[in-house]
């Protein structure tokens, strides 16, 4: 045991030092992040394209609720489950005396909101839906401007005169006058929806369908202008063309679907003596 302790003793204590290496970079704890939140402007606009995607909408329908609840959107700083039934009874406020709508725009904005509400709560975006105590008023329906039998005569009578359009203006006006159909179901027909007997329209009001029956004029009428139209071009016609297309200058060389707001409501002066017909340069004639 002596002899042990006397070589320990003996031996000298070794001091241990821990040496960095050269170059090398002393990593420190990555500090915790919080995940990103998308703005509340983009949550807003990201829920409006799922609305507009995921629901079966005809084209009209989808562009009126686009720019219905973008208005919207724009005038609220709010994200939508926020908003309450106070907020809705403000922008039905604003709409009426700021913007000074009539009553059948503001019926279509709070509608347009209804609708978009009661999807986000059936898709379980909102607990709450404030659109649920609002009442939309029904739209008053507009009063029709009708012609007498003999402003039908000179109008009818004035086509005579059209020129280059003679032919096109008669099957409108009688498509307009005798089959009843509206100004954007005329310039959205094309020449597949005629089948000599009838008229399809694929798109009417309130996103409805269906045929419509037409006279013998307006048949005659109609088969005039396309057998003209194709000796005029001598190119056979396919299904999607369009049925009326301009002869404005901005439209050639190549047609495009005639317009509908030339399609509206026709005016018949009597005293300046001059008949203005549907078409697409707006000039007076007879």
């Amino acid at each position: 045991m002596n002899g042990s302790s006397q070589v320990n003793a003996e031996i000298p204590a070794v001091r241990l030092v821990l040496v960095k290496p050269e170059n090398t970079v002393v990593q420190t704890p990555a500090k915790a992040t919080h995940p990103e939140y998308a703005p509340i402007g983009n949550l807003r606009q990201q829920r409006i394209e799922q609305f507009l995607d995921l629901k079966d909408l005809a084209d009209r329908t989808r562009q009126t609720y686009a720019q219905q609840l973008k208005w919207f959107s724009d005038w609220i700083d709010k994200d939508w489950q926020e908003i309450n039934l106070n907020d809705v009874r403000r922008y039905k406020l604003y709409l009426e005396q700021e913007r000074q709508l009539k009553p059948n725009s503001v019926a279509l904005a709070l509608s347009s909101l209804k609708s978009f509400y009661t999807w986000l709560k059936l898709a379980g975006y909102v607990i709450d839906n404030p659109m649920t105590a609002v009442s939309v008023p029904r739209p008053a329906p507009g009063k029709g401007q009708n012609l007498e039998g003999y402003q039908v005569d000179a109008l009818v009578k004035a086509l005579e005169e059209r020129g280059e359009t003679a032919s096109r203006d008669a099957a409108i006006v009688c498509l307009l006058f005798f089959a009843g159909l509206r100004a954007n179901e005329v310039s959205g027909l094309n020449v597949g929806d005629y089948n000599g007997v009838e008229v399809l329209i694929r798109e009417a009001k309130h996103d409805s369908t269906g045929r419509v029956p037409v006279n013998r004029q307006t048949h005659d009428s109609i088969r005039d202008y396309l057998l003209e139209r194709w000796i005029q071009t001598q190119e056979k016609l396919s299904e999607s063309d369009p049925m009326f297309v301009s002869h404005s200058r901005g439209c050639k060389p190549k047609p495009s679907k005639f317009p509908a707001q030339c399609c509206k409501p026709l005016q018949v002066s009597f005293e300046t003596r001059q008949i203005f017909v549907a078409n697409d340069r707006s000039e007076p004639i007879g």
